[in-house]
């Protein structure tokens, strides 16, 4: 029996000892400014909020992820993006842009907080530049407003967040995690790049203040770069969410087990419950005992 499968059954033993809970609440600019361009896995994890996590590695290796459990070019004409086995965070895909990538995942979401992660891969010989954004309205150009918008420079050496242009210095031939914390009730964001805060600021400046407090779609953009890489893209429900509830229906049952063990097996951040950026036995007793505490 090797260790996942002991910490597997160990987590449920100790799920299994309580007492289920009852029922509860649970520019890009034309592509900027400066004018870039005009205008399931076991780990897809749905609430009723829109919340998601996906790590690409369900689908086929070298597939088009555009018509793939959600993900779709760009309304107006895009590149589609390649799941590829390259250069995977969490074997065996990633997603892999080429120039003019444009690839949309869609959201419903108008309050609450939130936590968006998505890890990045910028080669050293890639050049061009790659981008991760969230809109707070998608779909026609009457409505369009691009909320966070983060380039990864490979020409210049730069993470830069567009529109107050932050910037910190761009790591190569590594993963490296791009972090949002969104509040759309109280309009503030926190981006950080590799743990380094890039962004503190008002969720609709990103737009010069014409935005609004919703999330309408994530957006993963290539300008020029050759290669450019995204795995474990994640959005989840953050301050003051049910955490155990990981089927997000409200209640706490043994779904939201069989939920945690999937993410765990597959080490998708969500199931990193005491968020020491390891998958262990510690994390199952985290997790039940936020399970036993319920919401």
């Amino acid at each position: 029996m090797n260790t996942r499968t002991c910490v597997v059954l160990a987590g449920f033993a100790l799920g299994f000892g309580a007492t289920v809970a009852a029922a509860h609440p649970a520019g890009r600019p034309v592509h900027h400014p400066k004018n870039l361009h005009a205008a399931k896995a076991n780990l897809l994890v749905q609430t009723p909020q829109g919340g998601f996590s996906d790590n690409f590695d369900s689908y086929k290796t070298g597939s088009s992820i555009a018509g793939q459990d959600g993900w779709e070019t760009w309304y107006t004409g895009g590149q589609d993006a390649e799941v590829s086995g390259d250069h995977p965070h969490s074997p065996p895909n990633s997603l892999k842009d080429h120039p003019l990538s444009d690839i949309v995942h869609r959201f419903d979401i108008h309050d609450g907080q939130w936590v968006f992660s998505v890890n990045t891969y910028m080669p050293s010989n890639s050049g061009g530049d790659g981008y991760v954004i969230l809109m707070s309205g998608y779909g026609d150009p009457n409505l369009d407003q691009w909320n966070i918008q983060v380039r990864f420079g490979g020409n210049d050496g730069v993470v830069e967040s567009q529109y107050d242009y932050n910037q910190l210095p761009l790591i190569t031939d590594q993963w490296v995690e791009l972090r949002a914390e969104i509040d759309l009730d109280n309009d503030h964001e926190t981006i950080t790049y590799g743990g380094q805060v890039l962004v503190d600021q008002a969720y609709t400046a990103g737009v010069n203040g014409t935005g609004s407090t919703d999330i309408a779609a994530l957006d993963l953009y290539d300008d020029s770069a050759s290669n450019f890489y995204y795995d474990d893209v994640s959005l989840q429900p953050g301050g003051n969410a049910c955490y155990p509830d990981f089927d997000g229906n409200g209640s706490l049952d043994l779904f939201d087990f069989l939920g945690f063990v999937n993410q765990f097996n597959a080490q998708d951040p969500s199931a990193d419950c005491d968020k020491n950026n390891t998958f262990d036995l510690f994390d199952f007793l985290c997790f039940t005992n936020a399970f036993n505490q319920s919401c």
